[in-house]
C-alpha cells in the first residue's frame, strides 16, 4: 500500500484508488511564531547540522520591531504593499471551456477561505508582500483538509524560524525550528522564495538591512530634539539676571554659597509662579532677557535632514515619497516612481510563484491535475494618463501609416499594436480577480485562428 493510500485510509477518504501523480501532501507541519521557542544563534545551528546565515538571525527581529515603531520604515513597508498589490489574473489552460469554468470555481473556493483572518486572497497577497518587504523572502505552507481532497488554507511561515540543512543526499532541505528541533517542511505544499541572497546562501537578505544604522541614528536625534524642546521650548529661552545677595562680614564662603543658592531657588520659584500670559513682575533686582533659539532649530533640522537622506537611500526610496522634498522636481519624482515600480516587480515575482503553487496543488487535489494555471499581476497605475495616451497614439500611428501604404501585412500590424500579448498563452482562459466580488471572473477565452 502506497503512502497516499495510507494517508487516505487514515483520514477516512472514501475512494482508496491512487490516482497517478496525486500530490503527496500531509497535514500542517509549520507553526506560527507564538507557538514555538526561538533559538537564533548560529553556534547552535551548527550543532544541529544547520546551514548558518551570512548575518545574525536577530536582524529579522530588529527589523520587525523597527517596521512597527519607526514612521519612515513603516511608510516604506506600507507603500511596498500598497503599490505591489495591483490585482492579478489567473491563466488556465484546459481542454475546453466547461473544464476551465470548473477550475475557476475551484480557484474561487480557495480564494474565499485560504486566509480567513486577513480577507482571503487579497489579504494573503498583502501578507506575502509584507513578508517580502520586511525579510526579503517569503514562505507559505498550503495545508490540505483532513480528507486530502482540497487545500484548506494557507499559513505564512515566519522567516526567522526557517532553517536550512543538508540531507543524506547533500541537498539543501527547508526546515522550521520548533522547540529547538528542525522539522522538515514538505516541498510539495510549501513555497519558498528569496528575493536577495548572498553567494548561494539560501537565507533571504532583508532589503532594509542597510537601514538599521540610519534608523538608529534617526531615533537618537529625535530623542535629543525632544529633550531640547523640553528644556528650551520651540521659540527660545528666558534668562533672568539676578543681583547677588549682600554678604555679611562674618559669613564664610561656604555659608555665603548656601545662602545664595537658597536665594536663587526662591527667585526661580517666584518667577515660575508669577510669569503667566507672557507678563512677568519683579523688583529692580531682576533683569529679564529673551534668548532666541531659531538658529539652533535650523541646525537641528539640517542634521536631521542629513540622517534622513541616508535612511531614505538605504530604503531605496526617494524622500518625496516620505513627505520630504529635498529640491526634487516633478519630472525627477516620476522617474523615481517608475524605478520603484521596477523594484517592486521583484517582490511580485515571489508572490506570483507562491500563489501558483497553491492554486496548482488545490486543483490537483480536486482532480484537475491536467489543468495548467499561472498568475499574472496587473500593470501599475500611471502618474500621467494623458501623457501615456499620447504616447500610445503616436505608437499606433507609426503602425497604421506603413499598413495603409501596404508596407506591412495585417498580421504584422496586429502584432505591432500589441494584440499578441506574449505574457498570455493563446490557449489560455483568463480569469481576473475582482476586488469587489473577491472572485475570479472569466474575462478572455482562447482565440481561434483560421489559417
Amino acid at each position: 500500500m502506497g503512502i497516499v493510500s495510507k494517508i487516505r485510509e487514515r483520514f477516512g477518504k472514501a475512494n482508496n484508488k491512487v490516482v497517478a501523480g496525486y500530490p503527496k501532501v500531509t497535514t500542517r507541519i509549520s507553526r506560527d511564531e507564538d507557538q514555538i521557542g526561538l533559538y537564533e544563534v548560529n553556534a547552535m545551528l551548527r550543532s544541529v547540522s544547520s546551514i548558518a546565515a551570512k548575518f545574525p538571525f536577530q536582524v529579522y527581529q530588529y527589523l520587525d520591531d523597527l517596521f512597527l515603531i519607526d514612521p519612515y520604515m513603516a511608510k516604506y513597508h506600507q507603500t511596498t504593499v500598497a503599490l505591489g498589490n495591483t490585482g492579478h489574473q489567473i491563466e488556465i489552460v484546459a481542454e475546453n471551456e466547461n473544464r476551465a469554468k470548473e477550475a475557476i470555481v475551484v480557484a474561487n473556493d480557495l480564494a474565499a477561505r485560504c486566509y480567513p483572518m486577513g480577507g482571503g486572497m487579497d489579504g494573503l497577497t498583502n501578507g506575502l508582500l509584507s513578508q517580502l518587504a520586511r525579510a526579503g523572502g517569503l514562505c507559505i505552507e498550503w495545508v490540505p483538509d483532513k480528507k486530502l481532497v482540497q487545500v484548506e488554507r494557507a499559513y505564512i511561515v515566519p522567516i526567522k524560524t526557517l532553517r536550512f540543512r543538508r540531507d543524506a543526499k547533500n541537498d539543501i532541505q527547508l526546515c522550521q525550528e520548533i522547540a529547538g528541533k528542525l522539522v522538515a517542511l514538505n516541498p510539495i505544499q510549501t513555497a519558498y522564495h528569496a528575493v536577495f541572497q548572498r553567494d548561494g546562501n539560501p537565507y533571504p537578505i532583508p532589503p532594509a538591512i542597510s537601514a538599521l544604522e540610519s534608523a538608529a541614528q534617526h531615533r537618537v536625534i529625535i530623542q535629543s530634539i525632544r529633550q531640547w524642546l523640553d528644556k528650551l521650548s520651540s521659540l527660545g529661552v528666558l534668562l533672568a539676571k539676578v543681583q547677588s545677595p549682600p554678604r555679611e562680614p562674618s559669613e564664610t564662603q561656604s555659608e555665603y554659597d548656601d545662602k545664595a543658592r537658597v536665594y536663587l531657588e526662591a527667585i526661580a520659584s517666584s518667577i515660575t509662579e508669577n510669569f503667566t500670559s507672557g507678563m512677568g513682575i519683579s523688583y529692580d533686582n531682576i533683569e529679564f532677557q529673551f534668548q532666541n533659539t531659531n538658529a539652533g532649530a535650523q541646525g537641528a533640522q539640517d542634521i536631521l535632514q542629513i540622517v534622513l537622506q541616508g535612511l531614505f537611500a538605504s530604503l531605496q526610496r526617494d524622500p518625496i515619497f516620505f513627505g520630504w522634498n529635498f529640491n526634487s522636481t516633478e519630472t525627477f519624482a516620476s522617474v523615481v516612481y517608475e524605478e520603484m515600480q521596477q523594484g517592486i516587480e521583484m517582490f511580485r515575482l515571489g508572490v506570483k510563484r507562491a500563489l501558483e503553487h497553491g492554486h496548482r496543488l488545490n486543483l490537483a487535489l480536486n482532480g484537475f491535475g491536467d489543468t495548467s494555471i499561472s498568475v499574472r499581476f496587473n500593470k501599475h497605475g500611471s502618474l500621467d494618463a494623458f501623457r501615456d495616451a499620447q504616447a500610445e497614439q503616436m505608437k499606433s500611428q507609426a503602425v497604421v501609416t506603413p499598413y495603409t501604404e501596404g508596407l506591412i501585412t495585417p498580421e504584422e500590424a496586429r502584432k505591432a499594436l500589441g494584440y499578441d500579448d506574449i505574457g498570455t498563452s493563446s490557449e489560455a482562459f483568463v480569469a481576473s480577480f475582482q476586488s469587489g466580488t473577491k472572485k475570479y471572473e472569466l474575462v478572455r477565452k482562447p482565440q481561434k485562428h483560421i489559417w
